[in-house]
Formats: structure tokens, C-alpha cells, sequence
């Protein structure tokens, strides 16, 4: 139920903010619906959503940008050694390229970090910018940083523990965004100041009604 239900639900709800405050990209990705649908119909299959590029650019984008759960942590079982890709320099000049644990160390693996990484994404990392995914320079990603099970992400964690429900999500998130815009338009309420709070999943809640929990109060409106 976590899974399938409250983390899609946010990641849904940080896309339209996103949508509302860019509205070239939601006009884009309502072109692109609808000429799917008057080339496939009305009921889209999985070789239909596949082939929406920039629908699932927008999803990607909004995974890495606003990754509903923003921290993992693991224990280490084990004495190991965490490799470092960029080595550091202490303060007394020692240059460090990996970290020694003990068995049952805490590791907190910072999803937002990595996800937001310019090392990682470039430069406008931390820019929402779905057009990043459509490049061909490997969607801005560096071949040595591959990271996750889905799209060089650390949305869904890897190994072991990753997410078993990955493919559902993405399909689920596209396919309830498609009907969104294709329906409404959106856009930002002028007096509201959204923050970004982290209570287990990353919600949204509007500056000074951080009491009533979390909201995103936008304007909807039937699309033409």
C-alpha cells in the first residue's frame, strides 16, 4: 500500500507544480497526448505509452528532481570499505578514496543528493528540465556514475532492497498524468508559497499552514 499508493501519488502531485509553474512544457506534453490518441485511439496500450517521449521525459524528470522518498539507510552486516569517486583532501592533507565501516554501521544514502548531483546531471541539475532526457548525449549522464535499476536514478534504490514495484509505478504515474493534462490545465495559486517538507515522503505544504499537513492549493481549469 506505501508503495503503490502514497509515493505516487506525491511524485504526481510535485509533477503538476512543476506543469503549473511551466506552462511550454505542459502545452508540449498535451500536444504530444493528443496526437497519440487521434493516431492510436482513446485507449492507449503499452507500446502507445512507450512511445510518448516526452511523457515519460516529464516522469523521469520529475523522479529525479522530486524523488518522493529522499533518503535511504542501510547496515552494514560486515567490516567494508565505501568506495569514493571523486577522492577528498582532509585538512591536514591526506587524500581519501574510500570510507572504512564496522559491522552494523548506518549508511544514510542521500537520494536527493545524488539525484540532484551536478557531477552527475551537469550543470542545471537543479533545474526541472524534462528536455534532458531527449538529448543524445546520454541523457546528460556520465557512463562511469550509472546508478539504480531504472534511468541512472536513485529513486528506486538499488540492489537488494530496490523497489519490486518500479514498472508498475512509472506505468500507473504516466498513464494518470496523461488523463490530467489531456482533461485540465494547471497552473500556480499567486498566493500561495510552497515549501518542501520532509515528513517520511517529500509532501508539499504551503508557507504558514505548515499545521494543516500537505496541500497544494492550484488552479484547474478545463484544457482547450
Amino acid at each position: 500500500m506505501f508503495g503503490g499508493h502514497e509515493t505516487t501519488a506525491k511524485a504526481l502531485t510535485w509533477a503538476l507544480w512543476e506543469l503549473a509553474k511551466n506552462p511550454s512544457v505542459q502545452t508540449k506534453l498535451r500536444a504530444e497526448i493528443r496526437a497519440t490518441r487521434a493516431r492510436a485511439g482513446s485507449d492507449l496500450s503499452m507500446k502507445d505509452l512507450d512511445a510518448m517521449s516526452y511523457s515519460l521525459a516529464i516522469v523521469k524528470e520529475t523522479l529525479r528532481y522530486h524523488p518522493p522518498i529522499y533518503a535511504g539507510l542501510r547496515q552494514s552486516v560486515n567490516s567494508d570499505r565505501i568506495p569514493i569517486t571523486t577522492p577528498i583532501r582532509t585538512t591536514d592533507g591526506r587524500v581519501i578514496t574510500e570510507i572504512p565501516i564496522g559491522p552494523g554501521c548506518n549508511v544514510l544514502i542521500s537520494i536527493c543528493g545524488y539525484n540532484r548531483s551536478k557531477d552527475v546531471w551537469g550543470a542545471d541539475a537543479d533545474e526541472f528540465r524534462p528536455e534532458r532526457w531527449l538529448e543524445d548525449d546520454k541523457y546528460s549522464v556520465k557512463e562511469e556514475t550509472q546508478y539504480g535499476i531504472y534511468a541512472n536514478l536513485a529513486t528506486f534504490s538499488y540492489g537488494p532492497a530496490s523497489c519490486i514495484g518500479y514498472r508498475f509505478a512509472i506505468t500507473e504515474f504516466q498513464v494518470i498524468l496523461i488523463e490530467l493534462i489531456d482533461s485540465f490545465s494547471f497552473s500556480v495559486s499567486e498566493d500561495k508559497k510552497i515549501r518542501r517538507v520532509s515528513s517520511g515522503i517529500m509532501a508539499p505544504m504551503v508557507e504558514g499552514e505548515l499545521d494543516k499537513g500537505a496541500q497544494l492549493p492550484l488552479v484547474v481549469a478545463l484544457a482547450s
